[in-house]
């Protein structure tokens, strides 16, 4: 009796346990999907945000090259003002507008009658 309890081994799976690795193989599946889908979402976020991030660093660069540009011709009469944008006062009384240079600042004179007077 002993040899048949012995050569009595199971030599395949019952439909039950197929049933269940196939609904456990199934959640990891859908987890793993789930995971790597967040994952692309916050890598296109933290692609796009690093994008916006270098062109606002590549225009801030070129703004503070311009503003540190040459705009004017130098002075020598001993009012306020310079080459430099940053060199003029306007809020000194003796101050005037550079004669040339290629960033015009205007005072402008107002609004009078809902028109805009002086140059445009």
């Amino acid at each position: 009796m002993t040899r048949l309890s012995q050569s009595h081994r199971r030599i395949a799976f019952t439909l039950v346990e197929m049933m269940v690795a196939s609904a456990l193989i199934i959640v990891i599946m859908y987890v793993i999907a789930s995971a790597f889908e967040k994952g692309l979402d916050a890598f296109r976020l933290l692609k796009t945000t690093g994008d916006m991030q270098e062109r606002l660093r590549t225009a801030a660069t070129v703004l503070r090259l311009d503003l540190t540009a040459k705009h004017f011709d130098a002075e020598t009469d001993g009012t306020p003002g310079g080459e430099y944008l940053s060199s003029q006062r306007l809020d000194d009384k003796n101050w005037h507008p550079p004669t040339k240079g290629y960033f015009r600042i205007d005072q402008g004179n107002g609004f009078r009658g809902g028109r805009r007077s002086g140059p445009r």
